[in-house]
């Protein structure tokens, strides 16, 4: 079925009872952080990363040609949040990286473990979770979820401040999960 350009204008102004179509929207979707759930709660902005699965070369007695690969690479994921008044979001998620880093003590991993009520006997696994964010159709339902399994915070930017913005402004931080895979559900 081809579809003409308009077509495709009218079904982004539209509601899909009116055109058939019902289109992803970037602005309808949740995220669910189980270790750092004040971080999900104001996540403004997330890109969908990348997945490259680089072929394998089989040789042959006059070319090498590609044949499917064994290991796909998934790009980070990134998350950009609105940080709270109180920065307790931004503390919990530099508590989740110190934990997983052992920063200023080698007790950081257990002290994050234990603010999240993870068993007394702890281990690195302790330190992943699955990362679910649920995409909502134009309805406001759930049409699919994507999950990022086994996912560690691995970097958090910092945060900007300035006495010379005369607007309110709200001060944002990314934060870089690496993962295992992820998988549509």
């Amino acid at each position: 079925m081809t579809f003409s350009l308009s077509q495709v204008n009218q079904a982004i102004v539209n509601s899909p009872s009116q055109t058939g179509f019902n289109l992803a929207r970037p602005n309808l979707w949740s995220m669910v952080i189980p270790l750092c759930p004040e971080v999900a709660f104001y996540v403004q902005e997330f890109p969908l990363p990348a997945i490259n699965l680089p072929a394998a070369k089989v040789s042959s007695p006059f070319v090498r040609y590609p044949v499917g690969g064994d290991k796909a690479d998934f790009g980070p994921l990134q998350v950009t949040f609105v940080v709270n008044a109180d920065y307790s979001n931004y503390a919990s998620a530099v508590k989740w990286l110190y934990g997983t880093g052992r920063v200023d003590s080698y007790d950081n991993m257990t002290d994050f473990l234990n603010s999240v009520g993870s068993p007394a006997k702890v281990s690195e696994q302790d330190l992943h979770c699955d990362i679910q964010i649920v995409m909502l159709n134009s309805g406001g339902t759930k049409a699919r979820s994507v999950v990022f399994h086994d996912a560690i915070i691995t970097g958090l930017s910092g945060t900007s401040h300035s006495t010379t913005i005369s607007d309110v402004n709200t001060i944002v931080s990314t934060a870089t999960f690496e993962y295992s895979h992820y998988t549509f559900i």
